[in-house]
């Protein structure tokens, strides 16, 4: 008996600490530092912008919070497999300054600054995985290639508090992989940049099947 009230003192407890972790990004960010699991979390990417004006545009509104930073992140890597001259500029306007380094005289900066290298090795990855950031999209799939159209959301699970400037988030996936995490870092503007992002960079476990072309 006494070992049945133990087991049901630890699923009580377990119960309440899950409960009391679940929780919407904002209380989570007010609650302070923790693993929060999030309910009803989800940014909309409406389209993609064609310059950089527009992206900086675009990120001054939508990432004042780490929801629309990441989504901005995917914007870039969306451009980035499409134009890599200006996905290489979004990128450099929605990284930390950590991952960036000064280097005016290269042509694709952005008021002299550029990815720097270790952030440029994760970029390229997608120079072999063209589908990868659509998997970030919800209603892609691996049957038509992550094909996908906007506007489109990503959704978000988890979330790591670190302090009230710093959170790592989790975005659902449509391949086949766990939730992927960018730990955002808010600059002096109120911007939410991605400081930490190697997990997105990995190829999904669905690939899309690519049949070779016979011209034989």
């Amino acid at each position: 008996m006494k070992f049945l009230f133990s087991i049901l003192a630890i699923l009580v407890t377990t119960t309440a600490i899950l409960t009391a972790n679940t929780a919407s990004l904002d209380s989570a960010l007010s609650s302070g530092p923790g693993r929060y699991r999030l309910v009803d979390e989800s940014v909309r990417l409406e389209s993609l912008p064609s310059s950089v004006e527009e992206f900086t545009t675009m990120r001054n509104t939508l990432a004042t919070n780490p929801k629309g930073g990441y989504a901005m992140f995917v914007a870039a890597m969306l451009t980035y497999v499409k134009n890599k001259d200006l996905g290489t500029k979004f990128f450099t306007l929605i990284m930390d300054m950590d991952a960036l380094s000064r280097n005016p005289g290269n042509p694709l900066n952005v008021q002299g600054y550029v990815p720097n290298a270790n952030a440029l090795y994760l970029v390229r990855q997608l120079d072999s995985r063209l589908y990868l950031p659509a998997i970030y999209l919800l209603g892609t799939s691996v049957d038509n290639g992550y094909s996908y159209s906007l506007p489109a959301g990503i959704e978000f699970r988890q979330a790591t508090v670190r302090n009230a400037e710093t959170v790592t988030l989790y975005a659902l996936t449509t391949g086949g992989n766990s939730a992927r995490p960018i730990t955002l870092r808010k600059n002096d503007k109120g911007i939410w940049k991605a400081a930490e992002f190697s997990s997105v960079f990995v190829g999904a476990s669905r690939v899309p099947q690519t049949r070779r072309t016979d011209n034989l």
